[in-house]
C-alpha cells in the first residue's frame, strides 16, 4: 500500500488490471523441514490462472530478499477497496506451514513482504499389508497404515511434529452376523509414524470371522486445527462391503482345540472296547478362550465352523481303532460340540488295558496337538456266567462278573459299578427231571464292584433252566467260536452242588 499523492489516504500500491512479479515461497514450521519432493501448488485467479510449484526454504529466515523464491506475474483484480489476488494452494504434505510473499524493485517501487501461517491435515488413513487370511484368532497379525493426502499419496511430514501425531486403532465386526456372535476384542496399537507409515506387527483379535480395521488420528484434532481423520481397511472404504458383507481382514480361524473325554465308567475311570464313551470338543483363541464365533448352528451367519475328525496317538492307533469320530459342523455351539458316539475296538479282545488320548482337527487343519487332550483308559471286556446248581428249596445264586483282560487272563472288574443289563425273563423249564419248574431272576444292576448277583427264586421242583443275558454289544464275547454272543448258563435244581465250590452249613431244629 501507499499514500495517495491527491486524497492522503492509503490506496494500493498495485493498480487493477496490472501484472506483477511477484516472489512467492514456502517453508515448514512445524515439523521444521519439508520433505523432499513435498511442494506447495498454487494457483492465482478464481476461474482462470496456471498452476505452478512454489520454492520451499526450510531455514526460516525467508526475507524479502534472501531465501528460495519463486517469481511469478500475478494481475491484481478490481476490489472496492485494495486490488487483490484471489488465488488456491495444495500442499502434498502436512504439518504447520508458512506462505510468503515479497515484492522487491525493480518491480516495486518500495519493498513489500508478507505471509500467513496454516495448517494442513491428512486426508484419511489406509491400509495396506494385512496378513493374508487365514489368521489365528488371539493370534499377532500384521497392517502397514499410511497417512495420506487428497490423492491418496504417503504425507510424509506425519508424525514428524514436534508432538507427533498418532493413530488409534478400532475395528468393526463384519462376519458372523447373528444372536450367538459376538465382536470379541481387538489388542494392539500402532507405534510411531515413520515417512507417514507404520508398520503394526502386535494386532491380535479375539474371536472367529471376519472384519474391518479402522484407523483415526489419536489426538482428533490435527496440531490444533479442529481437523482429524480416519480411514478403514475395505477397498471401497465402506466397512463391511466386501462379497456378502464380509470385512477385508481374515477370515480369522481358532488357534486351537481342546478336548475332554467322559468315560463310558466314568465313576471307574475307564471305558470298555466297543464302548460309547463322550468327547467334548472346544474351540481356543491363543490365549486360551473360547471362540464364540466358532458355530454352525443358525444363530449364526455364515457359519464358520467346520467339520471336525477326532483321532488317536500314535501307539493306540496300533492296537485299535476309533470309530464313529466325525463332528459336525452344525454340532458346534458358541464354540463347543459334545458328541457321545465315539468307540474305540481292540483289534483283539486279548489286549491289556490301553490309554487313549484324543485328538481333534477341522478342515482347516487347527488342531488339539499340543494342548489340553482328554485321554481315556480303555479295557477289554466281558460278562461272564457260570452254570450253578443247587436245593429245590433254596434260591439259587448264579455267578455273574463283569470282567475285563488285565494282559495274561480275563478278572473280575471291581471297579465296575457302571454295567446295567436287563434282568432275565422268568426262565422257562427245559426239558429235565421235571417240566412244572419255575424261577424268577433277580440281579444288581448297577453292578457292583463288578458283580451282578444274579440269583434265581427257588422252583419247589427239580429240573434246569438255561438263562442268557443281554448284554451291552461291548461286553458280549466269542463263546461260540468266532462272533461276539450274549454269555449263558444253566441253573440246575434239585442236584447236590460241586463240593469244591461251595461250603454247607447243617442245622439243627
Amino acid at each position: 500500500v501507499k499514500q495517495g499523492t491527491s486524497t492522503g489516504v492509503c490506496t494500493s500500491l498495485f493498480p487493477a488490471g496490472t501484472a506483477v512479479n511477484i516472489n512467492l515461497a514456502s517453508e515448514c514450521n512445524n515439523p521444521s523441514s519439508c520433505q523432499t519432493g513435498q511442494a506447495v501448488t498454487f494457483t492465482p485467479g478464481t476461474a482462470a490462472g496456471t498452476a505452478s510449484t512454489i520454492a520451499t526454504n526450510n531455514n526460516g529466515t525467508l526475507t524479502a530478499t534472501s531465501g528460495n523464491y519463486t517469481s511469478k506475474a500475478l494481475t491484481f483484480n478490481s476490489t472496492t477497496l485494495i486490488p487483490a489476488v484471489p488465488f488456491t494452494f495444495s500442499y502434498s504434505d502436512v504439518g504447520q506451514i508458512r506462505l510468503w510473499a515479497s515484492c522487491v524493485a525493480p518491480n516495486c517501487p518500495t519493498t513489500v513482504t508478507g505471509n500467513t501461517q496454516l495448517i494442513v491435515a491428512p486426508k484419511s488413513f489406509k491400509f495396506s499389508n494385512t496378513t493374508t487370511a487365514p489368521i489365528k484368532a488371539g493370534a499377532l497379525f500384521s497392517t502397514t497404515i499410511t497417512a495420506i493426502n487428497g490423492v491418496g499419496v504417503a504425507t510424509p511430514n506425519f508424525g514428524k511434529e514436534s508432538t507427533p501425531e498418532k493413530a488409534s486403532l478400532t475395528f468393526s465386526k463384519c462376519q458372523p452376523t447373528g444372536t450367538s456372535s459376538i465382536a470379541g476384542s481387538l489388542a494392539g496399537a500402532p507405534g510411531t509414524f515413520n515417512n507417514g507409515i507404520v508398520v503394526t506387527n502386535n494386532i491380535s483379535w479375539s474371536e472367529v470371522g471376519n472384519l474391518d480395521l479402522i484407523a483415526t488420528l489419536a489426538s482428533g484434532n490435527y496440531l490444533g486445527s479442529g481437523f482429524t481423520a480416519t480411514g478403514n481397511s475395505s477397498a471401497s472404504g465402506t466397512l463391511c462391503s466386501a462379497t456378502g458383507g464380509a470385512g477385508a481382514v481374515g477370515r480369522f480361524i481358532p488357534n486351537h482345540f481342546e478336548t475332554v473325554v467322559t468315560k463310558g465308567c466314568n465313576s471307574g475311570n475307564f471305558t470298555y472296547s466297543r464302548q460309547p464313551f463322550s468327547v467334548q470338543v472346544t474351540a481356543k483363541n491363543a490365549s486360551g478362550t473360547t471362540t464364540s464365533n466358532y458355530d454352525g448352528t443358525a444363530n449364526t451367519v455364515p457359519n464358520f465352523a467346520k467339520v471336525v475328525t477326532l483321532t488317536t496317538d500314535a501307539n493306540a492307533a496300533t492296537v485299535g481303532t476309533l470309530t464313529n469320530n466325525t463332528i459336525a459342523a452344525t454340532s458346534f455351539s458358541s464354540g463347543t460340540a459334545t458328541t457321545t458316539t465315539p468307540q474305540y475296538t481292540f483289534i483283539s479282545a486279548a489286549t491289556p488295558p490301553t490309554t487313549i488320548q484324543i485328538r481333534a482337527t477341522d478342515t482347516d487343519t487347527i488342531s488339539s496337538s499340543g494342548n489340553l487332550e482328554g485321554t481315556n483308559p480303555i479295557r477289554s471286556g466281558r460278562i461272564k456266567m457260570n452254570n450253578a446248581s443247587g436245593s429245590e428249596s433254596l434260591a439259587l445264586p448264579v455267578p455273574i462278573k463283569a470282567q475285563y483282560y488285565n494282559g495274561t487272563a480275563f478278572v473280575t472288574n471291581t471297579v465296575d459299578n457302571c454295567t446295567t443289563v436287563p434282568v432275565p425273563t422268568t426262565p422257562t423249564a427245559s426239558t429235565g427231571l421235571q417240566t412244572s419248574l419255575t424261577t424268577t431272576a433277580t440281579l444288581s444292576s448297577p453292578f457292583t464292584a463288578g458283580d451282578g448277583k444274579l440269583s434265581l427264586s427257588k422252583p419247589n421242583a427239580k429240573g434246569y433252566v438255561d438263562i442268557t443275558i443281554a448284554a451291552p454289544a461291548w461286553l458280549q464275547y466269542s463263546w461260540k467260536g468266532p462272533g461276539l454272543t450274549n454269555p449263558t448258563a444253566r441253573a440246575t435244581f434239585g442236584i447236590y452242588k460241586n463240593p469244591n465250590e461251595f461250603i454247607y452249613m447243617r442245622e439243627m431244629y
